[in-house]
Order: C-alpha cells, then sequence, then structure tokens
C-alpha cells in the first residue's frame, strides 16, 4: 500500500476514528443485517436503535515546508446525494434513526506523509453529533454532492458541548434526548 495514496490514507484513518468512536462511547461497528449493496453503515447505537454516518476532515498541526494553513480550509464535509437517499430508504426500512457524525481532527503532521497512521497522531477531535436532516442546509451540486460547512453547522444549530479524551464534544441540541446516551 502506498503511503501517498489518498484513499489508503482515508481509510486508515477513518478506521482510527471508527475505534476511537467504539472505543469511548456507547457505539459499535455494525453488524451484518445493518449492510447491503448500497449501504454500508459507520457506527450504530449498542441497542441497534440509531445508526450515526461519520464524516471526518483532518487538519495537520504543521505541514513541512507550507505556511500553516488555517482550520478554515478544512471545516467541511461532502456529502453524496446518492449515499444520503440510501441511508435514508435503510433506516426508514428498518425502523431505526439517522444522524451524522461530523468530525474534525487535528494532527501532527500531514497524514499523506505519515507512514505509521495510529492514534497517537491525533492531538484533537472536535466531534460534531447532528440531525440526519442536516444535509438541507445545502444545495446539491451538479456533481450530486452537498459541502456542509462547520461555520453554517454553528449558525443553525445550538450545541450541548462535553469535554472528552482529546477534544470536545458537540451534540445538536435538537438530538439530545435520541442520542445522549450513546455518548455519555
Amino acid at each position: 500500500m502506498s503511503f501517498n495514496d489518498v484513499n489508503s490514507v482515508k481509510t486508515r484513518i477513518e478506521t482510527i476514528h471508527l475505534d476511537y468512536l467504539c472505543n469511548n462511547f456507547n457505539l459499535i461497528r455494525p453488524a451484518a443485517e445493518f449492510k447491503t449493496d448500497n449501504v454500508r453503515l459507520d457506527l450504530t447505537g449498542i441497542d441497534g436503535k440509531c445508526l450515526f454516518e461519520l464524516k471526518s476532515r483532518n487538519f495537520p498541526e504543521n505541514q513541512a515546508n507550507k505556511r500553516k494553513r488555517p482550520i478554515s480550509d478544512f471545516s467541511w464535509w461532502q456529502l453524496w446525494e446518492d449515499q444520503i437517499k440510501n441511508y435514508e430508504e435503510f433506516a426508514k426500512e428498518k425502523g431505526i434513526n439517522p444522524f451524522w457524525i461530523f468530525l474534525l481532527a487535528n494532527t501532527e503532521k500531514e497524514l499523506s506523509k505519515t507512514k505509521d497512521l495510529d492514534e497517537d497522531l491525533i492531538i484533537k477531535r472536535d466531534i460534531y453529533v447532528l440531525p440526519w436532516d442536516a444535509y438541507n442546509l445545502t444545495n446539491v451540486t451538479n456533481s450530486n454532492q452537498r459541502y456542509l460547512g462547520l461555520a453554517r453547522l454553528k449558525r443553525e444549530y445550538n450545541f450541548s458541548e462535553k469535554a472528552i479524551k482529546k477534544g470536545k464534544l458537540f451534540i445538536a441540541e435538537n438530538v439530545i434526548n435520541q442520542t445522549g446516551k450513546y455518548f455519555s
């Protein structure tokens, strides 16, 4: 596996984030009944009543031979319209509630230039738990995607904030009753 292959790095860092979420909260990797050809769920609540789709972004503390880019360059997430539709149909069919987890991680260095990707590279995480319909804050682009930024989320939602290991957890107040037990 090439360490400069962005897709392989993304897969490996996403696994680190998923492991962190499972190890620190009441979330688990989904069982087989939560997987189809069109749906590959990231996480479910331990009781299987909620599903969580993780979207993560990582920004390096320092970039070798480059100016430090501001966090705002990384504070947005790409959402695929087909994925949104497939997950909504799946959740409705299973009678479970879908939610987003938007994660913004600060890393020691640029991940594509790092040989050993592990939890130790993560300096800090900000984790945002939001209702599934948060995607409606943006329009679909010509390429069938949506881009949802942190600034917009902060304008539209009130959050309950909690300190967590290596960062902060923000749960949108309108979903605390449904999701709070998974993040206690």
